[in-house]
Parts: C-alpha cells; sequence; structure tokens
C-alpha cells in the first residue's frame, strides 16, 4: 500500500459510509470512492483521484475531485512537505498554506492530510 491510498483509506474510514480505495497498476496514484447512498457504482459515488500528475487517461479524468499537487513526497531523502491546510472557514485547500509544512515521518504526513481532506470528504458528500 502506498501513500497515497492510506491517506484516501484513512479518510474515507473516518467519514464512516462504504467506500473502495483502489490503487492504479501503472502509476502511484490512488482512487477514492464513497458511496451516500446504497447504489454502489460511479455515479452514485463521491470519486476522488489523488496522485502527483495529472490524469492521463479518460477513467482516471472521471473522477470529480482531482488532488494532484500541493504535496511532495521523497522517499530518497525522507522529505514530506505539503501546502495542505484548512482556510479560515475550515475548507479544504490544497495551497491554504503559504509555506510548506514540512514533516519528519510518513506516518505524520499522512495524519495531517487526513485531517485536511475528511472536512472536503464531508462537505462533498452532504452536497450529494
Amino acid at each position: 500500500m502506498n501513500q497515497y491510498v492510506s491517506i484516501l483509506e484513512k479518510s474515507a474510514t473516518q467519514i464512516g459510509l462504504p467506500f473502495e480505495v483502489n490503487q492504479s497498476d501503472k502509476s502511484e496514484a490512488a482512487y477514492l470512492l464513497i458511496y451516500p447512498t446504497d447504489k454502489r457504482d460511479f455515479y452514485n459515488a463521491v470519486s476522488v483521484r489523488l496522485a502527483s500528475h495529472d490524469a492521463s487517461t479518460a477513467k482516471s479524468a472521471m473522477y470529480s475531485t482531482q488532488l494532484d499537487c500541493g504535496f511532495n513526497f521523497d522517499y530518497s531523502s525522507k522529505l514530506f512537505s505539503t501546502t495542505w491546510g484548512l482556510d479560515s472557514d475550515g475548507d479544504f485547500s490544497e495551497c491554504s498554506l503559504e509555506d510548506e509544512l514540512f514533516f519528519e515521518t510518513e506516518t505524520e504526513m499522512i495524519d495531517y492530510m487526513v485531517s485536511c481532506l475528511v472536512p472536503y470528504l464531508q462537505l462533498q458528500i452532504n452536497n450529494f
């Protein structure tokens, strides 16, 4: 399991609704579907794609939320950073922070990013 899958899985678990998380077989991208209704198909789900690059296939581009910036995971030098944050209204933003926030461990970074993403997912579900 990569860090993208971990972020989406931990976020969806906190929401408490049925969900699916999948990892791309061609890249590090991870995909989340949260089902706020009894229908369990793509079009009846809040959909999120998390990756460090733009969607390169039509299937990947179909996800309603594309999170592909605002973070840097450099495993070779063990540097993890993000500009993700919550603005003054408590809304999620990929560029909320003026300066990057750096983390010492992958776990610390994942937990922080989950804390930012959960309010956004809850809002998406409430607006579904």
